[in-house]
């Protein structure tokens, strides 16, 4: 039986690491920025794990498929506020429209040129 090696090799696009801080951010954002939605934190919970998922993957073998599923993250969290009913909570929606346009935004820039 053939053991396959994970190499991890630095990715080189910047968006990789971007949507990994990107990750992390949207983890300890509601606390730093003292959210008490309970909907804004648990979207962002959510969209962090899977931006920290796939961020890690991507920096171990990129794949496109990731790229497309971090576009729709980023464009969730555009939209989020207003589905999910925190629209009226300032802090909580700019910080989602604001990271969803950077990660969407930069994931985008990657698409168009592949």
């Amino acid at each position: 039986m053939e053991r396959r090696k994970i190499r991890c090799v630095p990715s080189r696009q910047w968006q990789d690491w971007t949507v990994l801080l990107l990750g992390a951010w949207l983890l300890l954002s509601p606390f730093l920025l003292n959210q008490n939605h309970a909907a804004a934190t648990s979207n962002a919970h959510v969209v962090g794990l899977c931006f920290l998922l796939f961020g890690a993957v991507a920096l171990v073998e990129p794949r496109m498929w990731e790229e497309w599923l971090n576009l729709a993250l980023g464009g969730w969290l555009i939209v989020s506020p207003f589905v999910l009913g925190f629209a009226h909570h300032p802090v909580a929606v700019w910080n989602a429209i604001a990271v969803g346009f950077v990660a969407g935004g930069g994931v985008l820039l990657l698409i168009l040129r592949h």
